[in-house]
């Protein structure tokens, strides 16, 4: 930042390198004469008075209030309605005090020796110091200023109090951090040692200096340190994001090859079963056959294998074995016996699920199977019964669901680390650059006017430039993660995002909605404008489509999005048959998207005659636990 003007007219005309800083800013400079004080503090100070911003100026030697005055009207016609209206402080040095001003404040500027606002009791407490600043910026928001500017004169410092002094400065520059307030520190060079200039670049986050007879601002290590530190730490979350999703696809992998391992030897081993057993005896079941009274006629080994012995007869059968309901582990009772309701009442069972402690102590999940038999005039005369142990597979069954579960939570986790780094690089996009970049523009158009007529095209193309990557920085912004999904919610985000793809294609796009007054959960948000999003790109990049319409709606308890097109349309099963082996793309993507908050997605699409991905979510969360009401 510089101007070609001189330091005259830099405070005739108040142009200033200083003069339009952003909040936050912790400036230091140092000056030789009275002269250079002026040169800098005027113009800062009449942006300050013409943006509304409430101004304390605290002054010391070499400079008096009355110098302040004089100098400060020179530049800015309205200096005394500005000072009687209150909107601005110069706190002198006791020296230049009248004994007017010390006792009076009928010009309505409160006049406050500096050493009561440094020196207090004549000890300097940094936060007493940091308390009334906080106060002034609190006051001046309280009377509808929009912030507040304000310079301190450090040249009553001495050597005892300056190590005190510095750490005051770095706690202040945290302290500005986030806040409407912009602070300048004045340094007298003569009086300053050359360890305690280190200590003041040190300390502040940019510095005025001048360089070849002009005014700039420059970034002090502090901000480049801060910058660099910034770099790091984005880069260390790449690579950790990066690390962290090779480290669930190899888990995911290992899961898969887990289970397929798991079902190829259950395969091989019925397979197996079935060819050397090919009579009873051989059977991979347990049957046994019992006669009308209950009695056991038959048995085959796998049947004792499952009981751990062999098994009793009749009634003493049902009462003495020990059997549960698998889902619900009550005791089962003598004659809810699968082979005793088939006996008396002729009921088959298939496949129900128990738990029972075997005859030799051992607790087993069995899946267990009944028929009656009945002779030639169809009178039940006995009972068929097959059981299978299934405790390994119930084991692995619950142990697939488990790391079911797990595998969810961490796609979750993951896509919810995605939308919060979305809307952390939107948020810096837009912050950060963006700002930066609005700095350097306007640094041009300060600079434009003392530019040689020879290289104004080009500066002209500079400014040109900078507008348009103002703008796709801010449109990169807004892709990464629109601030009205987390502002407004899903329906004015959907809107945007359907005028947004209008405005970029020459699509005709339409969006509709019936869910006013719906909550929704933040993570099904999040998934229905991601849905939408994808189906939208996909429209876009392949179906050639004239029309788009989009439709949210409510119904019963599901939330279901729309999005038709009438492009060239797909055989949806021959897509899904090439895309299963790859998951990135886009219709899968939008699948899974779904499923993770317990919704769903179906694709109806002919050749030649458009496209409807209909996506629903539901409206209780059941994830959280909360349910999603219409207000």
């Amino acid at each position: 930042m510089s101007t070609n003007c001189n330091v005259g007219e830099l405070r005739k005309t108040g142009i200033s390198v200083i003069g339009d800083v952003p909040w936050g800013a912790h400036l230091c400079h140092f000056y030789e004469t009275k002269e250079d004080l002026l040169d800098i503090l005027i113009p800062y100070f009449r942006a300050g008075l013409e943006n509304n911003e409430f101004c304390v100026w605290v002054v010391s030697d070499p400079l008096g209030e009355e110098d302040a005055r004089n100098a400060l009207r020179q530049v800015v016609p309205e200096a005394d309605r500005y000072l009687e209206a209150g909107r601005m402080e110069i706190v002198p040095h006791p020296r230049f005090l009248s004994s007017r001003q010390q006792t009076s404040s009928a010009d309505h500027i409160e006049v406050i020796p500096h050493t009561d606002w440094y020196l207090k009791g004549g000890a300097f407490i940094a936060e007493r110091v940091l308390s009334g600043w906080n106060q002034k910026l609190a006051d001046a928001r309280a009377k509808g200023y929009a912030g507040l500017r304000a310079n301190g004169n450090e040249a009553w410092l001495t050597a005892e109090n300056w190590k005190a002094f510095s750490e005051y400065e770095k706690t202040l520059d945290e302290n500005l951090a986030g806040q409407r307030m912009i602070v300048l520190c004045s340094y007298p060079l003569a009086g300053s040692s050359a360890a305690q200039i280190f200590d003041v670049v040190d300390t502040h986050e940019l510095a005025i200096v001048r360089r070849e007879g002009e005014w700039k601002i420059v970034e002090t290590p502090e901000l480049k340190r801060a910058k660099s530190e910034i770099e790091r730490l984005n880069l260390g979350l790449e690579k950790k994001v990066e690390r962290r999703t090779r480290e669930l696809a190899t888990t995911n992998e290992a899961l898969r090859a887990e289970i397929s391992e798991r079902q190829r030897a259950e395969e091989a081993m019925r397979d197996s079963q079935q060819l050397v057993r090919l009579v009873l005896e051989t059977l991979p079941v347990g049957v046994s056959v019992t006669n009308r009274a209950g009695d056991i006629v038959l048995v085959n080994g796998a049947s004792k294998l499952i009981w751990g012995g062999t098994i009793v007869g009749g009634r003493e059968r049902w009462e003495q074995t020990k059997g549960y309901w698998h889902d619900s582990g009550q005791r089962i009772a003598p004659q809810s016996w699968a082979s005793a309701r088939a006996l008396s009442k002729g009921e088959t069972s298939l496949n129900e699920l128990i738990d029972i402690e075997t005859y030799d102590g051992k607790r087993k999940t069995i899946q267990n199977s009944v028929a009656p038999l009945r002779n030639e005039e169809g009178l039940i005369v006995g009972a068929v019964m097959v059981n299978e142990d299934v405790t390994d597979r119930n084991q692995a069954e619950k142990k697939v669901r488990e790391a079911n579960d797990q595998l969810r939570f961490l796609s979750r986790r993951l896509l919810h680390v995605q939308e919060e780094e979305r809307r952390h690089l939107a948020r810096e996009l837009h912050d950060e650059i963006g700002q930066t970049l609005t700095v350097a523009k306007l640094n041009l158009k300060i600079i434009a006017p003392d530019m040689p007529r020879a290289l104004t095209s080009r500066l002209d193309d500079s400014i040109h430039l900078l507008d348009r990557l103002l703008a796709q920085v801010r449109q990169l912004s807004l892709d990464l993660r629109p601030p009205l999904l987390d502002q407004l919610g899903l329906m004015p985000a959907l809107r945007w995002l359907v005028d947004q793809q209008r405005q970029r294609t020459r699509l005709r796009m339409s969006f509709s909605a019936d869910v006013e007054g719906l909550e929704l959960d933040p993570a099904i948000q999040t998934a229905c404008f991601r849905v939408a999003q994808e189906a939208i790109t996909n429209v876009i990049r392949h179906a050639g489509a004239k029309n788009v319409a989009v439709d949210l709606r409510c119904e019963a308890d599901r939330l279901w999005l729309s999005v038709r097109d009438d492009g060239a349309g797909f055989d949806p099963g021959a897509i899904e048959r090439r895309t299963a082996a790859r998951s990135n793309l886009g219709l899968v993507s939008m699948k899974e998207r779904a499923l993770l908050v317990r919704g769903g997605l179906e694709v109806r699409s002919v050749p030649e005659k458009g496209t409807e991905i209909r996506a629903w979510f539901p409206l209780i969360s059941q994830e959280a636990g909360s349910t999603t009401e219409v207000a």
